[in-house]
């Protein structure tokens, strides 16, 4: 199994209806970084290109719940702004698990991650 870097973005901005944003990547250096000294800049190479507005499905703990799985959370799309990768995307509410993520993020206890592979 691949090492996942996990590079925190910020914190989640989201409305009663499961509307959420926010960085899912911010921007560091040499100065700014993570835990185990990993940093994104501009230059990265994140594997695929992000235009306007790049789809990007959400999904709870880097699909490795045991319960949730590889299912999908959320879709939304990702821009590259001068701080970093911006996320705003729609919260499934299909089920229980769904809205119990959805009411964990409206408190605060959940961020977004990019969970990128190291390398």
């Amino acid at each position: 199994m691949n090492d996942i870097v996990v590079m925190l973005g910020s914190e989640i901005k989201m409305n009663k209806d499961g509307q959420i944003e926010g960085y899912l990547v911010r921007f560091g250096s040499e100065t700014q970084t993570d835990l185990e000294n990993d940093y994104f800049t501009p230059d990265t190479d994140f594997g695929r290109e992000i235009g306007e507005k790049s789809p990007l499905n959400l999904y709870y703990h880097h699909g490795l719940d045991p319960v949730i799985g590889k299912r999908y959370v959320g879709k939304g799309y990702i821009s590259r702004t001068p701080e970093g990768i911006w996320y705003e995307g729609q919260l499934e509410m299909r089920d229980e698990y769904d809205k119990m993520i959805a009411k964990l993020a409206k408190e605060g206890k959940r961020g977004f991650s990019s969970g990128a592979a190291s390398h």
